[in-house]
């Protein structure tokens, strides 16, 4: 089986690297919806709780999820985020 990469890149619709918010990539990578973001991130702002421990307390995403959401926003905070490859196999 040959591989191509099929690489994400960079659009108008993503935020500054600067500036990532952690919804934006749990959304970006289909793991919450935006109307999941916008409960937890009410519930945040009320109980005064981090956002990634509403989401993981609601069950929304898991603990290594969050764990990599995290990863990714230091990482394209700190300007050293590169593009992702995903890989599709095709027959010979």
């Amino acid at each position: 089986m040959k591989s191509l990469p099929h690489h994400s890149l960079v659009s108008s619709n993503d935020p500054p690297q600067s500036n990532v918010k952690l919804g934006w990539i749990l959304i970006n990578k289909r793991w919450i919806s935006s109307t999941q973001l916008e409960s937890a991130l009410a519930n945040h702002l009320r109980c005064q709780k981090k956002l990634g421990e509403v989401l993981v307390e609601q069950q929304l995403i898991s603990v290594e999820q969050l764990e990599q959401a995290l990863r990714e926003q230091f990482w394209r905070r700190n300007g050293y985020w590169i593009i992702q490859f995903k890989h599709r196999f095709l027959n010979p």
